[in-house]
């Protein structure tokens, strides 16, 4: 893995390796992905201010997450379907994240059954969930994700439809022949029937949630909630009258949603404004380097989401892969706090910003 010695270097050889229909679906955007190009340009808008001479001689990116300590402030975003990217798919980032210490948030889309990723984990695992038109199906999957001990549950709040994704469409994501996920089919996604119909799995998301879903939520389950995809700091605002509301993701989808969206990066010190210390942030979108995780957590974020540049390392080197890619970002971060004159994850704030994040 030595001559990985990016994440962008993780990029170009998946963009070699993987066939087009896989590479598109991850890499893709909405429209014409100005929310995935503003997620990453937005980084570069943000600068640091040093400060030099403050005897930074030992320094730590260990960070405590509710009540799990993590060797850096960067967490797996949930992807489907991973075992098109290696034989073992969700199984090998799962090694990674127990290899590196740090939390896997499950697609509900996994291509690996659920209870081998419980028999296997040694770090939390959140289990993500969109909402869909069948209540049942999301009854039967949050209780097996009790039954299994799941940390928390990811709700996916910005995915009411799917967006148009025009590279997708050109070419669309195909599956082995045979392709089957029973434990899909258990919780009651018909997942063989849409791919021999040809018929979306989007067409089963739940156009209508709202604010009440979440009540809803807190009739059937006791495991923490954390809401992905809240981007407006007005909707944190009401997110923390919920008290089965632990955290936030505050993303955009990567850019995969709504194309026209303010990336997360720009409203982050917004949502710390409004959530004060009583829920935990995290921001999803961009991160490509260990300085924009220095970055994130100086405008207010507890931690960051990885996703893309985690499925690139998947393609390329299974486990070993996203471990490296990981341990990249660790060691950019880690370096750009003994840079600025931080020695722990708590003395990164604003101070050492020379810009806040408005543009």
């Amino acid at each position: 893995m030595d001559e990985y010695t990016s994440t962008q270097s993780f990029y170009k050889k998946a963009k070699t390796v993987l066939s087009p229909d896989v590479f598109s679906f991850i890499d893709g955007g909405s429209l014409d992905e100005l929310a995935l190009k503003r997620n990453r340009e937005t980084f570069s808008k943000v600068l640091i201010s040093p400060r030099v001479l403050r005897g930074v001689n030992k320094s730590t990116t260990q960070v405590k997450l509710f009540d799990h300590t993590h060797s850096a402030p960067v967490l797996i975003a949930p992807a489907a379907y991973q075992s098109l990217l290696s034989s073992k798919g969700e199984l090998d980032m799962l090694e990674a994240a127990n290899q590196f210490n740090t939390t896997m948030i499950l697609s509900m889309f996994s291509s690996i059954d659920y209870t081998l990723i419980a028999r296997n984990k040694k770090v939390p695992v959140w289990s993500q969930m969109y909402f869909l038109k069948d209540r049942g199906i999301n009854k039967n999957f949050i209780q097996w994700m009790e039954e299994l001990n799941f940390d928390a549950l990811v709700v996916t709040v910005d995915a009411p439809v799917y967006a148009k994704k025009e590279r997708e469409r050109s070419q669309p994501l195909r599956f082995p022949e045979n392709t089957s996920f029973p434990h899909l089919k258990k919780i009651g996604i018909p997942f063989e029937e849409c791919l021999k119909t040809k018929r979306h799995l989007s067409t089963l998301l739940d156009h209508s949630i709202s604010w009440d879903d979440l009540d809803w939520l807190a009739g059937v389950t006791k495991l923490p909630i954390i809401l992905k995809g809240i981007i407006d700091p007005r909707d944190t605002e009401i997110a923390l009258t919920y008290p089965n509301v632990k955290g936030i993701v505050i993303s955009n989808h990567g850019g995969r949603q709504l194309d026209s969206s303010i990336a997360p990066l720009e409203v982050m010190h917004k949502h710390r404004e409004k959530a004060g210390n009583k829920v935990k942030l995290f921001l999803d979108g961009g991160i490509a380097r260990g300085s924009d995780i220095f970055k994130a957590l100086a405008l207010g974020a507890d931690a960051t989401l990885t996703g893309r540049t985690a499925l690139w390392a998947l393609s390329i080197g299974g486990s070993a892969g996203v471990f490296h890619a990981l341990s990249i970002l660790q060691q950019e971060l880690q370096e750009t706090m003994i840079l600025s004159g931080c020695s722990t994850i708590k003395d990164i704030t604003s101070d050492y910003l020379a810009c806040k994040g408005d543009t």
